[in-house]
């Protein structure tokens, strides 16, 4: 698993993720105004805005994590007596020290010291946005979630590591690739909306990293909005269908496993649809 991670660092290392110069920092709070009573479409339609108006950053310097089915934000880092635990064996990890931090003086970058990792969620009726942040509170690692409160939280100076955790679909929730797209779409588009906000109004392009069902949503946000996604990168994604899938689905036939409905998404090349 380590020779494994090794590998994908190396790709990632290779993308670009690039300090460029250093982003323009706006305090204003406003993007916090609009949260509470802003429409459905009002987040895409924000960073559609950017993209036609040409407000994009020239550098990369966001890299998005999505789970995959019946996963979490917390498989890609880990759990050590109640707290988060980032270290030399986490991929958001190794991708921020892989990266380097701005420096805004001289125009230079240096190693970034702590990795600046955020988390971004919501639940599957679009109604539990929420952006935090992964604060160090000891040298041994350990982390707590925090939630940002303020534009002004949020660290522009060095590349960002975004974790999704919204729903993939379980034995509870059934929902289709598209459901769940759009629930990530809205999400993630709200965390940018923020981060752009804190750059004078400036999106930043982004690197998509999704694991099983997550890089099948990935790839869908990759088609809505390519002008910001610099590289898509999938690990473990059925886009041909899942061999599992299909053997889960011949047992709901036989009324021992769930719905069909659960996984006909995962079935063929038609999931890429509805």
């Amino acid at each position: 698993m380590i020779g494994f991670t090794s590998l994908l660092v190396a790709a990632i290392s290779s993308m670009s993720i690039q300090p460029g110069a250093a982003p323009t920092i706006e305090n204003s709070e406003k993007a916090y105004e609009y949260t509470s009573e802003a429409p459905d479409d009002y987040f895409a339609e924000y960073v559609k805005g950017k993209i036609d108006g040409n407000m994009v950053c020239r550098s990369t310097t966001v890299t998005v994590l999505t789970h995959g089915m019946g996963a979490s934000a917390n498989d890609w880092i880990r759990k050590e007596n109640g707290l988060y635990k980032v270290d030399a064996f986490t991929l958001p990890s190794k991708i921020s020290t892989s990266t380097s931090r701005i420096d805004s003086i001289h125009k230079t970058s240096i190693p970034a010291s702590n990795p600046n990792i955020y988390i971004f969620s919501n639940n599957i009726s679009n109604t539990l946005d929420k952006f935090e942040k992964l604060i160090p509170i000891d040298s041994s690692g350990h982390y707590t979630r925090t939630t940002i409160s303020s534009v002004s939280s949020i660290d522009v100076s060095s590349p960002i590591t975004m974790l999704y955790e919204g729903p993939m679909g379980d034995d509870e929730n059934k929902q289709s690739n598209m459901d769940l797209y759009k629930v990530f779409e809205h999400s993630l588009n709200y965390a940018l909306f923020q981060i752009s906000e804190r750059q004078h109004g400036n999106l930043p392009r982004i690197n998509l990293i999704g694991h099983s069902r997550g890089g099948i949503i990935n790839l869908l946000y990759a088609a809505d909005y390519k002008k910001i996604v610099t590289n898509c990168i999938s690990l473990g994604t059925p886009f041909l269908g899942s061999d599992w899938a299909q053997i889960l689905n011949q047992f709901s036939k036989l009324g021992t496993h769930g719905a069909v409905t659960k996984y006909d998404d995962l079935l063929d090349t038609k999931h890429i649809g509805e």
